[in-house]
């Protein structure tokens, strides 16, 4: 009773106070220091953890009862562990349109979904696709998301990467590829200053897929080439699927001029213009053609457009044409000048020599 009543004075003490609670918090900080280090933060995964090749997979004219296969290089560029899920979603290029479950989505079986990446380590995902012998001939779309995740739980989508997988199934000797131009046209027609917008509106009649491909030509009115455009589609998702109408934009920028409204700063005089003098080539005056160059499909079918641009400065040209007229002025005003300072001399020299006869 005596060493009890000793230790019992002790912990009532300061000092046993301090030690005590000391004590209690060193051990309630013990497990949560130990978990936060198994666990990455969203800090710890950078911009880009995650990068992903190919981001795209299409395999055109499978036949029903066709087994397909693939696979999916990853890397962690971070410097922290990852763990990875892979997860498979619906997909369509489209999604204000409503979409039936794609049977893709049980076709398709990965290597593995759930696995982990040291930092800097990378690692392939094989997938097999198998079709079953009942599949109606069209397009099959579906998407493998694979995302970091932290504590069990996925992160923000922008640490994501996804993988577009896209199987077009047709009949024996039944492909159909027919894509027609609804419209090709320059947006703003006629302007001052660049860029300008081709939109070119695409029609699929076919039974799949397809990846129109080429160039926009640009020509001056002398029927010169001043600049191909490559054509532009889906930055993305390239996909155009059947029975639908897609209008795809693609900019030209090649000028010398550029809009002052896209200007970081408010308009000046001195400001009116941006453009680099080293590229005296790109200013555009004048009437322009336009000239699409598409193709597309297995059998190269091709696709031809053209729309006029009208080009004129009529500000800048301005501007210019105010400058040589001051400079004119400013020139007649020095040589007049001159010419009387010459005067006064002759008038003085010639009096001179009057008055000593």
């Amino acid at each position: 009773m005596h060493f009890l009543s000793k230790v019992a004075r002790w912990f009532t003490s300061a000092l046993g106070t301090i030690v005590f609670w000391s004590l209690f918090w060193v051990l309630l900080a013990i497990p949560l220091v130990s978990f936060s280090a198994e666990q990455p933060s969203l800090s710890s995964l950078g911009d880009n953890p995650l990068s992903l090749a190919p981001k795209l997979v299409e395999r055109n004219k499978v036949k029903p009862g066709d087994a397909l296969t693939f696979a999916v290089t990853l890397k962690n560029s971070s410097t922290a562990t990852l763990a990875l899920s892979a997860v498979l979603e619906e997909y369509y290029p489209y999604p204000d349109k409503k979409v039936t479950t794609s049977p893709l989505l049980t076709w398709l079986q990965l290597s593995q979904r759930d696995f982990s990446l040291a930092p800097k380590e990378s690692t392939k995902i094989s997938a097999t696709i198998t079709v079953p012998k009942d599949t109606a001939a069209g397009s099959y779309m579906a998407k493998i998301v694979f995302a970091p995740t932290i504590n069990g739980q996925r992160v923000a989508d922008k640490y994501t990467q996804n993988v577009i997988v896209v199987v077009n199934v047709v009949e024996v000797e039944k492909v159909v590829e027919n894509v027609t131009l609804e419209q090709f046209a320059v947006e703003p027609s006629d302007t001052q200053y660049g860029p300008v917008t081709f939109k070119t509106t695409l029609t699929n009649h076919g039974s799949g897929s397809v990846f129109p491909k080429g160039e926009i030509v640009v020509k001056d009115f002398l029927g010169t080439e001043v600049d191909r455009v490559p054509f532009q589609y889906f930055s993305e998702r390239q996909l155009f699927p059947p029975g639908e109408t897609v209008t795809f934009k693609t900019q030209w920028d090649s000028f010398l001029l550029k809009d002052p409204e896209a200007l970081p700063y408010q308009w000046n005089f001195l400001q009116e213009f941006t453009f680099d003098t080293s590229y005296w080539d790109k200013l555009r005056v004048g009437s322009y053609t336009a000239e699409l160059e598409l193709s597309y499909g297995e059998q190269g079918k091709t696709i031809a457009g053209s729309a006029l641009l009208f080009v004129f400065p009529w500000r800048f040209l301005l501007y210019v044409l105010s400058f040589v007229v001051l400079g004119l002025i400013v020139l007649d005003e020095i040589l007049r000048f001159y010419r009387n300072k010459i005067r006064v001399q002759i008038f003085s020299e010639v009096t001179k020599i009057v008055r000593e006869r």
